[in-house]
């Protein structure tokens, strides 16, 4: 009634996998309980190691667009499978149930990428981990990942942690305690995964990072910027398809000696906008929302020792076209609050086009289309409505 297997190993490619087990089986044969030792290395993420994993598993990799080499140590593999046989058959036909298994041990992973809303690259790292699989499908699962290094959205990060959780009744994977040195600052948040099986798999993001390095963000040429970025985001979508993103965000850059304003949208576009001005700035605030591959900017402001910029636009990502409206002040000036109004509606600088090639024109404030006269003495001016008599010619010896 018991079966004791040692020295197993066998080889795929490159892989290699070593296990020692034993099983015990019932009186009839009909059921196998096995319990084994599991190691391998140079084990390749690709199709045919999916199609070996049991089903839950199998579509978190894929959902994960998962890649990488693994190394497995799993001291726990535990697993009971049942043969049965159609009553009638006479004993010629039998079919095997799925198996139930309980998983435990050590995954590490070198030169790996995941895709978890956030693009990590070049990972390395381990997860300790326990599973528990109920006829073929993932029931529960907990991880514990370390990563010495790192890229997230191709930036570099270092000391990674994070937990991972699938609770039993729910098809979904949680991974929060995320937090890391990120591009010379800090990253934290956690990130929400839904996978039921009869709907489309969904994501909720919450993201902050601190005092990261701003250079990290801006163009290789601007080697003069020096600065400190902080931004947070929220953000929530269907899984593959980014019309149906929507959340907020914020970002902060204190620096010096930037034209670039550099936008952290989700951590997952990340771009510089290059605004045509002369002005360099050592402060950059903005606040936008997020429809699809629409950010609007509800604020920017950009702050330097003599220009203040204010402006509010929108950004869209898939013709990578911007339209921005900015007021420019002194706030070194006398501050009369008419005249400032006024001097801000007068300097509205427009920056369209593309976010690589932003062109920038100056306009008006469209309702200033009278006279002072006309302000300040009621009397008709130019901007009379359509339809009033034109003004009388004045003759000489007219009043003026």
């Amino acid at each position: 009634g018991k079966v004791e297997l040692s020295g197993l190993n066998g080889r795929h490619g490159e892989a290699t996998v070593w296990a020692d087990g034993a099983a015990s089986l019932d009186a009839a044969g009909a059921k196998q309980t096995w319990n084994f030792h599991l190691r391998g290395q140079n084990i390749k993420i690709d199709d045919e190691f999916t199609k070996a994993l049991p089903e839950g598993l199998a579509k978190i990799v894929k959902m994960m667009e998962a890649s990488g080499t693994l190394g497995i140590d799993l001291p726990h593999l535990a697993f009971t499978c049942a043969t049965t046989r159609p009553a009638g058959s006479g004993g010629d036909a039998a079919a095997q149930e799925a198996p139930d298994m309980d998983i435990a041990g050590r995954l590490e992973i070198k030169n790996g990428s995941l895709d978890v809303s956030v693009p990590l690259g070049k990972v390395d790292g381990a997860m300790d981990l326990s599973a528990q699989i109920r006829s073929g499908k993932l029931a529960e699962f907990k991880g514990d990942v370390k990563a010495d290094s790192l890229t997230i959205a191709d930036r570099p990060a270092q000391k990674f942690v994070a937990r991972l959780f699938k609770p039993a009744d729910r098809q979904a994977l949680r991974i929060d305690g995320m937090g890391g040195g990120f591009a010379g600052g800090e990253l934290g948040g956690e990130i929400d995964l839904a996978f039921p099986d009869n709907d489309k798999s969904r994501y909720a993001v919450a993201l902050m990072m601190r005092d990261v390095d701003v250079k990290k963000f801006m163009p290789p040429k601007d080697d003069s910027v020096k600065g400190q970025l902080s931004a947070s985001l929220s953000l929530e979508g269907i899984w593959g398809e980014p019309a149906s993103r929507r959340g907020r965000g914020d970002v902060e850059v204190e620096g010096r000696d930037m034209y670039n304003v550099p936008l952290v949208l989700g951590l997952m576009q990340i771009t510089n906008l290059s605004l045509p001005f002369n002005n360099r700035f050592n402060h950059a605030t903005a606040r936008y929302s997020v429809a699809g591959p629409q950010v609007t900017f509800e604020n920017i402001e950009l702050r330097s020792e003599n220009v203040v910029v204010a402006g509010n636009g929108s950004l869209n990502f898939d013709n990578r076209n911007v339209a921005l409206t900015f007021t420019a002040d002194n706030p070194n000036l006398l501050q009369i609050p008419l005249l400032k109004e006024l001097r801000q509606e007068l300097l509205q600088i427009h920056v369209t086009g593309k976010i690589e090639q932003p062109h920038m024109s100056a306009g008006m404030m469209g309702t200033f289309t009278t006279t002072v006269d006309h302000v300040f003495k009621g009397s008709p001016g130019p901007a009379e409505e359509p339809g009033d008599s034109p003004p009388k010619k004045r003759h000489e010896g007219d009043n003026p």
